[in-house]
């Protein structure tokens, strides 16, 4: 059976006319909906900030913050744990304080390439060309998704990925929730024969997978469809870390204050480092959503003017011609546009930027209606 087919699809010029102006809906509502995501992302909370007011309390000493009763604490010390952990699969009972299991699948994955030529009169002939390759995955494709079912069946996978963590742990002589308190992700378990239990069915390969394979032939440098392979991420106690939250007796519990922003998290590391690993991420998160933000206002603008390239593409040079400067002038307008939407929504963000312009209309009305008395004088 070929794992390649390609699929030939010849569009209609009039029905192409009709797409294109059915896609102006939707692009109005990208464009439009541009400008909310700009806005709610410039107004969002830099968590860093509220992070580097919290009260510092020794992990050592029980206390109260009478700084800021019920605020914001912050915790630096040792991590512990008195409890243990395992997936009661493969991985043996050990001290972790949170277990994340990855299970991929050996299976059939689509890809797909696709190339589109107008043809003289408007019509447009789509030339799509499915591959079908294996590979390991952690979310294998459902058969059923497959443009080319027939001999590219994935099996279900019979293992599913975990996520574990303990009931309690601690953090010097404060108890934390490593059910409710975010996380670092830990590091990359190496497994041997002390950690991990095997059945006839496993086998241990190069320290980093349990491999099981689906039929007696399959191996792991020649593995077969179905064949599974797992490894593992711990959080081990014994580290130095910092813990964000409010204090409530001897246990550091969830923050959340009047404006609604919320912190209860472990980082590894100084109260520094968790204060700046926490500002580069709101910066990273920040300028991802300026780009999405931009990209929804240039498509939604490509949509909206869709239809006079289709139209053009009865002779399919203009077409092209008229798509490519709509291309530059709808990235020129938006990069502007988004770039004006930014600067206002900051300012609509910031109440001290807000009052000054107020006053500053306010003081700019007294002198316009001073000098027109004047003049009427």
């Amino acid at each position: 059976m070929p794992d390649q087919y390609t699929k030939t699809v010849r569009k209609s010029y009039g029905s192409r006319i009709k797409g294109s102006f059915g896609g102006i809906l939707v692009g109005f509502l990208l464009f439009l909906a541009s400008f909310g995501v700009l806005y709610w992302n410039e107004g969002k909370t830099d968590i860093s900030l509220i992070a580097a007011n919290a009260e510092v309390i020794d992990s050592g000493v029980l206390t109260e913050n009478t700084i800021n009763k019920g605020g914001l604490v912050s915790v630096t010390g040792n991590i512990t744990s008195n409890q243990k952990l395992s997936d009661k699969l493969f991985l043996k009972e050990g001290d972790y304080v949170s277990v994340n299991r990855t299970v991929e699948m050996y299976a059939w994955k689509e890809k797909t390439e696709t190339s589109s030529s107008v043809n003289m009169g408007g019509s447009e002939t789509t030339e799509t060309t499915y591959k079908y390759i294996k590979e390991w995955q952690s979310n294998p494709s459902q058969t059923a998704d497959f443009e080319y079912i027939d001999g590219h069946e994935n099996p279900i996978k019979s293992i599913v990925n975990l996520s574990k963590q303990t009931t309690e742990a601690a953090i010097g002589i404060y108890k934390i929730n490593p059910n409710k308190i975010r996380l670092p992700l830990g590091e990359t378990l190496v497994l041997s024969e002390e950690n991990i239990l095997l059945n006839a069915d496993s086998q241990l390969v190069g320290g980093q997978y349990v491999y099981i394979p689906k039929s007696e032939s399959a191996s792991f440098d020649a593995p077969k469809i179905g064949d599974l392979r797992i490894s593992y991420r711990v959080l081990e106690p014994g580290f130095e870390g910092t813990v964000f939250g409010k204090l409530s007796g001897d246990k550091i519990i969830r923050f959340i204050d009047n404006k609604n922003n919320d912190l209860y998290r472990l980082f590894v590391g100084s109260h520094d480092y968790a204060i700046t690993t926490m500002h580069s991420e709101y910066t990273i998160s920040k300028w991802l959503f300026r780009g999405i933000g931009f990209l929804m206002m240039w498509f939604g603008s490509m949509s909206l003017l869709g239809p006079i390239s289709v139209l053009l593409d009865v002779v399919p040079m203009f077409g092209s011609l008229s798509r490519s400067l709509l291309g530059i002038v709808t990235f020129i307008s938006s990069f502007v546009l988004s770039l004006i939407t930014i600067m206002l929504s900051m300012l609509l963000h910031n109440i001290y930027a807000l009052v000054l312009i107020g006053v500053l209309i306010v003081f700019g009305f007294i002198y316009f209606f001073k000098n027109t008395k004047k003049q009427k004088v």
